[in-house]
């Protein structure tokens, strides 16, 4: 073997060690950095959105207080007086007392993949003789309330002169099921 082929001979090692070395260290090392340097990323985004979420879970907390205030007595008040209280509290405030004020029927609202969902939908009958005008303060009232409580029907008889309206109102209440037991017709 001349001198050339030696160097050819030694240039082709070279070539295809570093080949192999490249295709068998090199580049598996490689690819295992790119691969801990996308799941660095990944941890790093779940860490920010986290941490995002940890920062906002005093506001949660204290909406969730004031919606839970809006949804439930305070302590040692029951529910259907509680709501019918502020029924004829907007009554009151609008000019007029309703005639008659009655719990009609309690029902479960289905909650995703239970039987039972954690709300029941309780529905008022609230029967009352006005002025259209002392109705339509009523029902801005009712509407601009904070309580979950809303109108479901509505239907109205005027008198014979014309100045007053027979009115029947079926008012749909939301409350959570734990607000909601020991009451008469209970989530059907």
């Amino acid at each position: 073997m001349n001198q050339r082929e030696k160097r050819l001979s030694i240039a082709t090692v070279v070539i295809l060690g570093g080949g192999f070395l490249f295709s068998q260290v090199v580049d598996p090392g490689l690819k295992r950095y790119q691969e801990q340097q996308d799941q660095q990323e990944l941890v790093e985004s779940a860490l920010e959105r986290e941490r995002m979420l940890s920062s906002r879970i005093g506001t949660l907390i204290k909406r969730r207080n004031e919606l839970e205030a809006t949804l439930i007595p305070g302590e040692g008040e029951s529910l259907l007086p509680w709501l019918m209280g502020h029924v004829r509290e907007l009554a009151q405030e609008a000019g007029f007392k309703p005639s008659s004020l009655r719990f009609v029927s309690a029902q479960a609202l289905d909650g995703p993949g239970k039987d039972e969902g954690p709300f029941v939908e309780l529905k008022l009958e609230l029967r009352v003789k006005t002025s259209a005008k002392e109705l339509q303060e009523f029902l801005i009232r009712l509407a601009a309330s904070e309580r979950h409580l809303r109108v479901r029907a509505l239907s109205m008889t005027p008198d014979k002169k014309g100045d007053q309206v027979e009115t029947t109102i079926l008012l749909l209440a939301l409350a959570p099921r734990e607000a909601v037991r020991g009451l008469g017709g209970e989530a059907q």
